[in-house]
């Protein structure tokens, strides 16, 4: 049954599980939050993903199930999480819905040091067509794992909470990052930027340099 609270969908980055939403899940559900964590068939797939349709898919997916409970939704988004989320809201903003005479949908878009795009543009068009120092690729390309990823990813953890957060770590699919976003979502639902600015992955300045690319919407 839907209730005055959104619920809140979170969609990870590269090479994360869904879980490690959990310390954040866990204090939204004890303040009466409804949440969702998408798994994204691109961490870890074997065969690799050929584009970022499937991960789009499993997006909306858990979008539409939420709002056709007529629940409102808030979606969290983090760094390549950014660009599938973008793609998946096509059609299930709350205005939209509405218009079409269906509950439900998203009112609000988080993006949290992630990937803020233009319809046409890929994340490694963001990365100026190369891949960045600290990934390794696969010898056929299909994969990407990241070096280093105590110091890009874990700096501020401590070194037990470090260890065990880089055993879950999972090779991702490199051809994601070459697909195109078709919609920008933040054109027609409500924005948040959190930008983190201890972020070895997308340093603090090129955060604020997408924000800065969609102009005055954020």
């Amino acid at each position: 049954m839907a209730t005055n609270k959104p619920t809140f969908i979170f969609v990870p980055g590269a090479w994360h599980c869904a879980t490690k939403f959990q310390p954040v899940t866990s204090q939204l559900e004890a303040l009466g939050y409804s949440t969702a964590c998408v798994q994204l068939p691109s961490y870890g797939a074997e065969p690799p993903l050929s584009d970022f349709d499937p991960d789009v898919t499993a997006i909306r997916q858990s979008i539409e199930e939420a709002a056709d409970r007529g629940e409102d939704v808030v979606l969290f988004m983090h760094s390549y999480g950014g660009v599938v989320g973008c793609e998946a809201c096509r059609g299930l903003d709350k205005a939209t819905r509405q218009e079409l005479g269906k509950p439900g949908g998203v009112i609000r878009l988080v993006f949290c040091s992630a990937f803020l795009l233009s319809e046409g543009t890929s994340l490694l068009d963001v990365l100026q067509g190369k891949p960045l120092p600290w990934f390794i690729l696969s010898d056929n390309d299909m994969l990407v794992s990241p070096d280093r990823p105590r110091e890009i990813f874990y700096n501020d953890f401590d070194e037990d909470a470090a260890r065990e957060a880089i055993l879950q770590l999972k090779s991702h699919s490199y051809r994601t990052f070459y697909s195109k976003l078709t919609y920008a979502a933040w054109r027609d639902i409500p924005v948040t930027y959190i930008l983190c600015e201890q972020d070895n992955a997308i340093h603090s300045a090129a955060q604020q340099a997408l924000r800065r690319s969609v102009g005055e919407l954020i």
